[in-house]
């Protein structure tokens, strides 16, 4: 049985008006902030993602302006460009902790989702990995942040499976060693989708073979996604995950508004809560302009206001 119903799965999305990008910015650049209005809970924390149009230090302040102390940093090379990590020097790694500093935000995590362990071709590491992997440990030490998330291995056609998990797994040790170096926590973000931990099924075969030193970032829109249920696999990778991604779905669409999709998120966060779980929840989405960026968070932030997080 899938675990979004058929009405679920074949909704249609309400069109939405456009938003002149020029209004959106004279509007927020003069407007006073929202921390103070919007309560934000102490568990509900933003990914960088949620900016990804926008210079990091643009999206700390606007974060910081609704109200958000917790946030995330996300950079995954051109995708979401807010930190070059494959060529950062120690005078840039300064700048960004004295902005950090500067803003007044607590970055909790780095999360480098580019960040893969084998090339395609001939299932060999790529050096500029570990250079990733090494420079994303390094900011998240300096920033004082606990953790930092790498990506799954992604499927490649032809590629034996087995094969592809071991070695991932040799990947995740060796990163491991690399974050304990700077006195982070690994983490993996697995399940995902177009990955080999891309459902239920994969996701526990995959982290049969991790070493349980390495944590899980879990994100409910994979598993949605894929027609699985959330609660069930986060049941099983209890005593591995110290991050959780929160994204609304439906069965072969993980990238919904908060709301437009069929995923219960009370009853996900009280599971994770009675499992033990005691960390924050990343509100991560990708946006294509400020402008969204903007439009969304306000909407994003009102959708949880009716969530118990605790």
């Amino acid at each position: 049985m899938r675990f979004c119903t058929d009405f679920a799965r074949t909704r249609k999305v309400p069109n939405r008006p456009e938003v002149s990008a020029l209004k959106l910015r004279l509007f927020f650049e003069s407007a006073p902030p929202t921390r103070g209005i919007i309560m934000i809970n102490s568990r509900l924390a933003a990914s960088t993602m949620t900016y990804r149009a926008s210079t990091l230090e643009h999206a700390l302040t606007r974060l910081k302006a609704h109200g958000f102390d917790k946030i995330e940093l996300c950079t995954a090379e051109d995708w979401i460009p807010h930190v070059d990590l494959l060529h950062l020097t120690n005078a840039q790694l300064e700048r960004i902790v004295n902005m950090v500093k500067r803003i007044g935000v607590e970055i909790i995590g780095v999360n480098v989702g580019g960040a893969k362990g084998l090339e395609p071709d001939n299932n060999s590491f790529d050096s500029k990995n570990f250079t990733i992997v090494n420079n994303a440990c390094k900011l998240a030490s300096a920033l004082g942040a606990g953790f930092v998330t790498i990506a799954t291995d992604s499927i490649i056609e032809g590629a034996e499976l087995d094969a592809r998990m071991n070695a991932a797994a040799d990947f995740n040790r060796a990163a491991y060693e690399i974050a304990k170096h700077y006195g982070v926590l690994l983490s993996v973000e697995a399940p995902h989708k177009k990955s080999i931990s891309e459902n239920a099924e994969l996701a526990k075969k995959y982290w049969s073979c991790q070493d349980e030193k390495i944590k899980c970032t879990f994100d409910d829109a994979h598993l949605v996604c894929a027609g699985d249920d959330p609660v069930a696999v986060a049941e099983s990778l209890a005593e591995r995950i110290i991050h959780v991604h929160l994204r609304d779905a439906i069965e072969g669409n993980s990238l919904l508004r908060y709301g437009e999709g069929c995923f219960d998120f009370q009853r996900f966060i009280d599971k994770l809560n009675l499992l033990g779980y005691t960390g924050c929840f990343s509100m991560e989405y990708p946006v294509e302009s400020e402008a969204e960026s903007e439009e969304r968070i306000v909407k994003s932030i009102k959708f949880f206001d009716s969530i118990k997080f605790d």
